[in-house]
């Protein structure tokens, strides 16, 4: 398989989650599957065998085997932990934004959440 290297995301997620997509005898898929479970962050899991039309996407993107891992803002194939860390560190940033913004939302609102 050829290296695609780390490319923009195909399917940019809206929810700010990392997007899975393995199959069910691949045994790097479980271990990438484990340690976004360890990390405790939001991740969505696609069976490339039961959604042919994500396959074929896939596919004609260049990505061949799995596990494909797919970030808000890029995508990558393979069980690399350095990638995976960056994808998890993405993710957590992006939360905690998102916490940080809906507590100055709220201050700015005048909500007391205390």
């Amino acid at each position: 398989m050829t290296d695609l290297g780390t490319q923009p995301a195909l399917f940019p997620a809206e929810d700010n989650m990392i997007t899975l997509y393995g199959q069910p005898s691949c045994g790097p898929c479980f271990a990438v599957r484990r340690k976004l479970d360890k990390a405790n962050v939001p991740y969505a899991y696609v069976d490339l065998a039961e959604n042919q039309q994500q396959q074929a996407r896939l596919q004609a993107a260049g990505y061949q085997e799995t596990p494909i891992i797919e970030t808000p803002t890029e995508r990558f194939s393979g069980n690399d932990p350095d990638k995976i860390d960056r994808a998890i560190e993405e993710v957590r940033a992006i939360e905690a934004q998102r916490q940080q913004d809906t507590i100055e939302l709220n201050r700015h609102q005048g909500v007391d959440r205390s």
